[in-house]
Formats: structure tokens, C-alpha cells, sequence
């Protein structure tokens, strides 16, 4: 596979998860299989969305369904999807760290500055 098209590829997988409500479905997924009524129950959210945004998770293989009796219960496809979410939601936790220790650097700084006029 050449490089295009294994960023293509690539592409695909953050594409399918950069919709709030795909993410929400993969973080819900995270620890074990649900039906689509018990995604809309956690979620709140009505089944044609639920449903709208799985058919993207399944095309792009981040979710597998299977059938159980009437009803279709999802998983995430692989290990790696969830490691992937995890690293973001680490990145963004590390940046609102990072923003929260420069303003109270920034505000010693000046309580420092007032201090000394």
C-alpha cells in the first residue's frame, strides 16, 4: 500500500471521528458492547442520529455489529481506536494544564509586579 493510500486511509478513521456524537458513541462503547437503544439512553439521543452515525463508525471500521435475537449490539473493532481516543483526550487534558499553569504564572507574575511598585 503506498503511502497516499495509507493516509487516505488514515484520514478516513479521523474523519469518522471527529463528529461529537461518533466520539461520544466510541467513548460509550469503550467498555463493553450496547445495543443501539442503549446508546440513545446513555447519549440521549434520538436512534435516527445514533443509527445515522454508526452506519459511518461501521463503513469506516471502527465499530462491529452482530445480531442478538432483534436487536444489533456494537463494539469497537479494535484496541487501537480506543488507545487512539485516549491519546486525545490526554493531549487535551495536558493543554488545559499547560493553559492553567501559565495564567497562575501570569498572574504571580503580576501579583509579583504590584508587590514591587
Amino acid at each position: 500500500m503506498s503511502i497516499g493510500n495509507e493516509a487516505s486511509q488514515v484520514a478516513k478513521i479521523f474523519f469518522a471521528l471527529s463528529h461529537p456524537l461518533r466520539l461520544a458513541i466510541c467513548i460509550t462503547l469503550k467498555d463493553a458492547p450496547k445495543s443501539v437503544n442503549e446508546l440513545c439512553q446513555l447519549l440521549d439521543t434520538k436512534q435516527y442520529m445514533v443509527s445515522q452515525q454508526l452506519s459511518i463508525l461501521r463503513e469506516n471500521k471502527i465499530v462491529d455489529h452482530m445480531r442478538d435475537s432483534r436487536h444489533m449490539i456494537y463494539s469497537i473493532a479494535s484496541p487501537n481506536i480506543i488507545a487512539l481516543i485516549n491519546l486525545a483526550f490526554d493531549e487535551n487534558h495536558n493543554k488545559i494544564n499547560l493553559t492553567s499553569k501559565a495564567t497562575k504564572k501570569k498572574e504571580n507574575a503580576f501579583s509579583e509586579f504590584a508587590r514591587i511598585l
